[in-house]
């Protein structure tokens, strides 16, 4: 009968320090996948007029892309991934991006 060693106070702490360490890597791994289908809603808040609870939700992803450079590369390259289409796709606009009920879009550069 093999005997256990009895836990300690320390190990016992540094058990719980992982697990919380462990779910805030979670949380911020799921928090910044979100950014994926989330972010034209986003750059619509940011840059655009759209909901202020949208811009002020992603802000940290954004600091936190603006002083991070390797991060920062990482996330964009997993909204490109998420966003745009393949490449077979490119040439085929949206015909609601293009036009809207009452006709074509006029460009502003017409005269």
């Amino acid at each position: 009968m093999p005997h256990e060693i009895p836990a300690t106070p320390r190990s016992r702490r540094w058990v719980t320090v992982r697990g919380v360490v462990a779910q805030i890597l979670l949380i911020w791994v799921l928090y910044t996948a979100s950014i994926g289908p989330m972010y034209w809603k986003w750059y619509a808040a940011t840059y655009i007029n759209g909901p202020y609870w949208v811009a002020a939700m992603y802000s940290p992803l954004h600091y936190a892309c603006r002083y991070v450079p390797y991060y920062a590369d990482a996330v964009e390259g997993y909204i490109w991934w998420w966003n745009f289409p393949a490449p077979g796709q490119l040439g085929v606009p949206d015909p609601q991006l293009v036009a809207d009920q009452t006709g074509p879009v006029q460009s502003p550069r017409t005269n």
